[in-house]
């Protein structure tokens, strides 16, 4: 009765995980008959390591494959292309781009102020236990709305 053969699991799972999945299945192959090429002249151990050296080898060699057409590793070169056309867009229009640039922080700004404004009228009167029972009752009066 033959020995069962056996490769090194983690190389294959890597194989299966990196290459292209319509290659995959063939750089398994190819790499099973190495290795009982090898294992019929060498040793074991010695099998074992030229598969894991090639295995790792081919990864190596060919690293930056796309796993799918529809890898979403391209959008990074997309994203920096949009960059470089909003960039040059904004050049091109500089009367539009200082109306556009002035109005979004004139709205950032006012945002931030109407923010810091109710933080601030919320934050009275916190320190007591029960705070949000507490009213102020505030009473305005005179010609001149001086008196308080």
């Amino acid at each position: 009765m033959k020995k069962e053969v056996r490769t090194p699991a983690w190389i294959d799972a890597l194989i299966e995980s990196l290459s292209p999945p319509h290659l995959a299945e063939e750089i398994r192959g190819d790499l099973h008959e190495l290795y009982l090429k090898d294992l019929n002249s060498k040793s074991h151990q010695v099998a074992r390591a030229k598969y894991v050296l090639n295995g790792l080898g081919f990864l190596m060699q060919n690293f930056f494959w796309k796993k799918s057409p529809n890898n979403h590793s391209t959008s990074i070169p997309m994203i920096s292309n949009y960059f470089k056309m909003a960039k040059r867009s904004l050049l091109a229009h500089k009367g539009a781009t200082v109306i556009n640039i002035t109005g979004l922080v004139v709205g950032m700004a006012s945002a931030l102020v109407i923010f810091f404004v109710i933080h601030f009228e919320l934050s009275f009167d916190t320190f007591h236990s029960r705070a949000d029972k507490i009213y102020r009752i505030v009473r305005v009066s005179g010609k001149d709305m001086s008196e308080y």
